[in-house]
């Protein structure tokens, strides 16, 4: 339990200073910019949950239910990691050169590959010390760098720098702490280092195919959003627009999540000596976060706009406007979270492929003609509907019976 409230207490204080990044962007920036800004973040991001191989999740249930030849599985994990982010890094810079015309974005793109990197590399040492449940032993490193980032280009920002300085910073300070939790993970847990095991890899592989493939559709219905905005013939002012308002609901959504994420060992654990997740579980999670989104959506709605101007500037009160619908939608990606992690430690796993796959699905077939016959808000109804979809199927898969049978 303690290792899960310091794993919470790190993703709320990160959504607190990314609360206050946006903030100072987009007061000095505008929204143009802030629409570059986001553009590139979703870029790289999506392609770091594509190549992620659900390696997180599997470290987690792995180690979290027994740590025998550690040391080894690690090695094939990093070796892997390794791998898929080569890759990554590929097809970031194939993206950037032939989908992108614009030659800001492109450049934008591009300066975050070590960003890219950096976090792959430190999202899989995060999960090391999350399944060994020592989360303490990188806080403060995590911590530091994060202040990191937002102080530098906060002062970068206010002494005049622009766009392309602070994308440069938030590529170092990640490449930084990519390096340093790798250190952190060899000198504190496991003397690792890539190594090919046949075994674990085909492990790793066998099992990661279909998480990675869940994983990378979830991240698409993260970061497609603002790609296919971006695609749909909307200007950067008008993406920055809803990017301000989706990066509010996603640090709320992030919030939320961390505490879904730390209990995954214990769930694991759990598992292993009774053979079932609690029923009650799932349900629990979606009645608690529809609630909790219905009332937040209710309250976006109302200060919305006048804290998005308040906050932001005049030239965002449209962004307010969209916020208290986009919380919604945020309840929708939380609530079946608890089905989601029954079903993988279950062993069904294609089912929250199958459901990440309903919600991406409805996201790309949507967002674009709704973009077009109307404008933001359509982008807005896409997004809820790709949600509620995933929702629906993650729901209906693993409600009761053998969904929730460990290895049924």
């Amino acid at each position: 339990m303690q290792n899960g409230a310091r794993q919470m207490g790190l993703v709320w204080v990160e959504s607190a200073l990314s609360a206050v990044y946006i903030v100072v962007i987009a007061r000095v920036l505008g929204a143009e910019a802030y629409g570059y800004w986001s553009y590139a973040l979703a870029g790289y991001l999506l392609v770091l949950g594509l190549t992620g191989f659900g390696l997180d999740s599997l470290m987690a249930i792995r180690l979290g239910a027994a740590r025998q030849d550690a040391a080894r599985y690690l090695g094939a994990a990093l070796l892997l990691r390794l791998a898929v982010t080569g890759l990554g890094v590929v097809v970031l810079a194939a993206y950037a050169t032939i989908a992108e015309e614009d030659a800001l974005a492109r450049f934008a793109l591009v300066l975050l590959v070590p960003a890219l990197v950096g976090r792959a590399l430190s999202v899989w040492a995060r999960a090391c010390f999350l399944a060994y449940e020592r989360v303490a032993d990188y806080l403060a490193v995590a911590v530091a760098l994060r202040v990191a980032d937002v102080l530098f280009g906060t002062l970068c920002l206010l002494s005049g720098g622009g766009l392309m300085a602070i994308l440069s910073i938030h590529a170092a300070v990640w490449a930084i702490e990519g390096a340093v939790c790798l250190g952190l993970v060899h000198r504190k847990l496991a003397r690792c280092a890539p190594i090919w095991d046949r075994r674990e890899i085909a492990g790793l592989l066998g099992q990661g195919s279909t998480l990675g493939l869940a994983a990378g559709f979830g991240t698409w219905l993260v970061s497609g959003p603002v790609i296919l905005i971006r695609h749909s013939g909307i200007d950067m002012a008008g993406l920055g627009q809803f990017s301000a308002a989706w990066a509010a609901t996603m640090i709320a959504v992030a919030s939320a999540q961390a505490f879904l994420a730390a209990a995954l060992p214990v769930l694991s654990r759990s598992a292993a000596g009774s053979g079932r997740v609690p029923a009650r579980y799932g349900p629990a999670v979606m009645a608690g976060s529809l609630a909790a989104g219905l009332i937040a959506g209710a309250v976006g709605w109302l200060a919305g706009p006048w804290l998005a101007t308040a906050l932001l500037g005049d030239g965002f009160r449209r962004a307010g406007e969209l916020v208290g619908p986009l919380l919604v939608a945020g309840a929708l990606m939380i609530g079946p979270t608890g089905y989601g992690q029954a079903l993988m430690i279950a062993g069904r796993r294609r089912a929250v492929v199958v459901a990440n796959l309903a919600g991406g699905a409805v996201l790309a077939i949507a967002t674009v003609p709704a973009v077009r016959l109307a404008g933001i808000e359509g982008a807005v109804g896409a997004v809820g509907l790709a949600w509620l979809a995933r929702a629906v199927v993650l729901a209906w898969q693993g409600s009761g019976g053998p969904a929730w049978r460990k290895g049924s």
